[in-house]
């Protein structure tokens, strides 16, 4: 070491410091050698407090620091900030450890992200933080990346005891690992396993390019169409679509609202009106029902396809109208009552999910109004 650092710079050429940086010539033990990527001069002021990485980061020895310009030259890290930190967890992701120091080095860090990280700069890291997720092998640490990963809300809390259910899920999501808090995993961001699903498969009404908000567009259509007008509107849509059976209940039963996979909707699983035809939607027609007359104005004919304006008769007599055709289960919320909380954004109240991918939701009672109704059985 002294001897280069005595030497002109000048007199090595770039392929020598190239050699020198992808060769494990840092000594960070008695008898260890590591590569210089692995280490850093100092901690900066803000990771000081995270503590020993090792053996994913190392702290230059003070009786190297006199060598500090050689090392920097090479690759050592001038100073270990935040991103030398995350960058530790992505290594230990890299590994697929077993090693139970390890597990704690991760916990370690995830800690000290929660202490120190602001929710602004978390969000901005999101794609640079490794957090451990449940997975079938067991003896292995498994880390994916923050911005994948589900955890288990409190409204999901009756999963927690059903073993295959949570195997389900560990086939479809990432499910960060039992062992990280609730308050934890709040605090990283991690995304509610629910909402994660909803936000996956967002169904949305289209409106046109127009800016005016969606329940006044809707206020405007329902003026349009008498309240009387609902029922011969669903028989439009189903003649429209080709149906040969057609069937309506007053449904007034009051179904069990627990364990639901979107919570948010218990209030609405009481009396309804059920309106089944023999039709299965086609993606077009999943397409007409989501517009919202863009064209549409006052006193003007209304008619966007087969199943568009015309279904928003329905919002006479509900504020959350919800169906199920073929593989597919939707729900349109445009106040925002009922799915809040997985819905990302206003202008996309809805959600459509395909529960033979998702089969999570057939462990729920999310499908309790409809099974039985004409045959149905998720």
């Amino acid at each position: 070491y002294k001897h280069l650092h005595l030497a002109n710079f000048s007199n090595c050429n770039s392929q020598h410091w190239q050699q020198l940086s992808q060769s494990e010539v840092i000594q960070v033990g008695h008898n260890k050698f590591v590569l210089p990527s692995l280490v850093a001069c100092s901690y900066d002021d803000n990771s000081m407090h995270v503590g020993k990485l090792e053996p994913y980061l190392y702290i230059l020895s003070n009786t190297l620091q006199q060598y500090k310009e050689l090392f920097c030259r090479i690759g050592v890290h001038e100073q270990a900030t935040r991103m030398e930190v995350l960058s530790v967890l992505k290594r230990i992701a890299n590994v697929q450890s077993s090693n139970d120091d390890d597990w704690k080095l991760v916990k370690k860090i995830l800690k000290w992200i929660c202490d120190n990280l602001t929710s602004t700069e978390l969000q901005k890291l999101r794609n640079k933080i490794y957090v451990p997720v449940n997975s079938d092998t067991k003896d292995k640490l498994i880390l994916k990346l923050a911005s994948e990963v589900a955890y288990l809300n409190k409204d999901l809390e009756w999963l927690r005891n059903n073993y295959k259910a949570l195997q389900s899920i560990t086939k479809e999501y990432f499910l960060v690992h039992s062992s990280i808090s609730y308050d934890m995993a709040c605090s990283l961001q991690l995304k509610p396993l629910n909402t994660m699903i909803a936000n996956s498969e967002e169904f949305t009404f289209e409106q046109a390019g127009q800016s005016e908000p969606l329940t006044t567009r809707l206020n405007r259509i329902l003026r349009e169409y008498k309240d009387t007008s609902v029922i011969q509107e669903l028989l439009q849509n189903a003649d429209d679509a080709g149906a040969t059976e057609v069937a309506v209940y007053y449904d007034a039963r009051k179904h069990d609202s627990n364990n639901l996979f979107f919570p948010g909707m218990a209030n609405s699983y009481g009396p309804a009106l059920l309106f089944y035809n023999n039709a299965e939607f086609s993606e077009e027609d999943f397409e007409n029902i989501r517009k919202i007359a863009g064209e549409t104005k006052m006193n003007k004919p209304l008619k966007v396809g087969k199943f568009g304006v015309g279904f928003c008769s329905v919002y006479h007599i509900t504020d959350v109208p919800s169906f199920v055709s073929g593989e597919m289960f939707a729900v349109f919320d445009p106040t925002l009552q009922c799915l809040s909380k997985e819905i990302k954004s206003e202008f996309n109240p809805g959600i459509r999910i395909n529960f033979y991918k998702h089969r999570l939701l057939k462990k729920s009672n999310q499908f309790i109004p409809y099974t039985g109704v004409c045959g149905f059985n998720p």
